[in-house]
């Protein structure tokens, strides 16, 4: 089976992708992955092969193609999560339905797997007659971001001759829905979705020697803001809860992000440790709580550990995430602008002394095992359309 999978340049909706993709492959599966030429050292870096196709940009460094963003993001009244959307879908889905249509005809893909907000593919895919499949996390999140504006696709499906598709968002679900997460945490009904469940994992990443994290004392707290959230208006939010934490924890653990350099923060406490980057679940597999942003990448990594999560949200879909970790019970959402290293002391102990956020993500921990691996999906989908 040849397996073509789009995705936008983000570490957080390519990595949700994968697992499954790596399984496909391991399973003797042709698999191709198409994004940004500048995303390509991504997706060759865990062993997949790069086609690149759509706007050239990274998430990580989305001001660079669009500049505009920058007055948003800040924005109390959902204007970044609003831009974000046109982004996704209107400036972006033209030039990656242009750029994959050759590459639909000439590869022959039987299955076309694109990410939540990639929407070039699945139109390119049936313009060829191709079977094409979401993968999709935060059912709930995707509806209520997505669902109104997909109806603005009618100029790029004119631009492939695909006129007969309706805005209605039902079309990218013909073949099923690919569901990765817990079994009840979105609201929303599924009656009318075909839905394969996937548990969602962290990739597998190279992650060096990890032997200094075994010496630090416990209770060990991580720190990050991630790859967006993580620029030079964040040194305050770093500062207020690297020392917060510290004042509570034995050790704190800092990922600054590899465009940073961890030794222009001065002044903080002996016991909190700076890193440009540290594999996310290596890292948590050595500690006791996370104060992090709300990022979907991070949420399932902290529940696939079993370690409770104090959530930031900056942005994007972090609402929706903190919502559905308070649901869930092993965790809460954190307002940034409230955040003094006080605040972030008092979360950091309610993290590590609470037994209800222990037990709950424990739970959850429990139930992300029941949901059906990557290996699982990947025979399913060989059945279905190998």
């Amino acid at each position: 089976m040849r397996v073509l999978a789009t995705t936008q340049p983000g570490s957080s909706v390519f990595f949700m992708m994968a697992p499954l993709l790596s399984a496909l492959q391991a399973s003797g599966h042709e698999v191709l992955v198409a994004a940004s030429r500048r995303f390509g050292s991504i997706i060759r870096g865990i062993g997949l092969t790069h086609e690149p196709a759509g706007v050239d940009f990274l998430e990580s460094s989305i001001a660079e193609a669009f500049p505009e963003i920058v007055q948003h993001l800040h924005d109390p009244h959902g204007a970044l999560v609003r831009f974000v959307v046109d982004v996704n879908v209107r400036r972006t889905t033209q030039q990656f339905a242009h750029d994959i249509a050759p590459c639909i005809r000439r590869w022959k893909p039987d299955l076309l797997l694109h990410s939540s907000n990639e929407f070039g593919g699945p139109i390119a895919a049936e313009a060829a007659g191709v079977p094409h499949m979401m993968l999709l996390a935060g059912l709930d999140n995707w509806f209520d971001r997505f669902g109104p504006v997909l109806s603005g696709l009618d100029q790029f499906r004119t631009a492939v001759g695909l006129e007969s598709v309706e805005g209605d968002p039902a079309w990218l679900f013909a073949q099923g829905l690919i569901l990765a997460e817990v079994p009840g945490w979105s609201a929303r009904s599924l009656e009318n979705l075909s839905v394969v469940w996937l548990r969602p994992v962290s990739p597998d990443q190279p992650s060096g020697n990890l032997e200094w994290l075994d010496q630090l004392p416990r209770p060990l707290v991580h720190v990050s803001l991630g790859t967006v959230f993580n620029k030079k208006g964040a040194r305050p939010l770093f500062a207020a809860l690297a020392r917060g934490a510290g004042t509570v924890a034995a050790s704190v653990v800092v990922t600054v992000g590899e465009d940073r350099d961890p030794d222009s923060f001065a002044s903080l406490p002996p016991n909190v440790h700076l890193r440009r980057y540290i594999p996310l679940a290596p890292l948590l597999q050595r500690t006791d709580a996370v104060l992090a942003h709300a990022g979907w990448g991070t949420l399932i990594a902290c529940v696939e550990a079993g370690v409770p999560l104090g959530a930031l949200v900056l942005g994007a879909d972090h609402g929706y995430n903190a919502l559905m970790l308070e649901r869930a019970g092993c965790g809460f959402g954190l307002q940034p602008q409230s955040c003094t290293s006080e605040a972030a002391a008092e979360a950091t102990h309610r993290l590590l002394v609470d037994p209800t956020l222990r037990a709950a993500a424990t739970r959850q921990q429990a139930a992300l095992r029941g949901v059906p691996s990557p290996t699982d999906v990947a025979a399913l989908l060989a059945k279905q359309f190998g």
